[in-house]
């Protein structure tokens, strides 16, 4: 089931102070990647050419975010599962 429209989108708190800052474009705050938990928040204009680190269940991920990553959610971007690796025959 997805999110109710009236509520809006939904954002971590930590994006939120990230969205507070705006001198991080201007290069006077300076930060390192911040460790997001939370995959259901959705990529907003102000975060676009962010390093993000995601946590995807047992590690994170580190991500930049481009234009074409925004509206979509950041769990889509951190994979939760490896791929099969196979053996190859003989």
């Amino acid at each position: 089931m997805s999110r109710a429209k009236w509520k809006g989108f939904y954002l971590t708190r930590s994006l939120i102070i990230l969205k507070k800052y705006k001198n991080i474009q201007k290069g006077k705050y300076i930060f390192k990647e911040i460790n997001i938990y939370s995959r259901k928040s959705i990529i907003l204009s102000n975060l676009l050419k962010k390093r993000l680190k995601i946590h995807n269940g047992k590690n994170f991920k580190i991500i930049t975010l481009n234009k074409e990553m925004k509206t979509f959610k950041l769990g889509e971007f951190s994979f939760t599962r490896k791929k099969p690796k196979h053996k190859p025959k003989k």
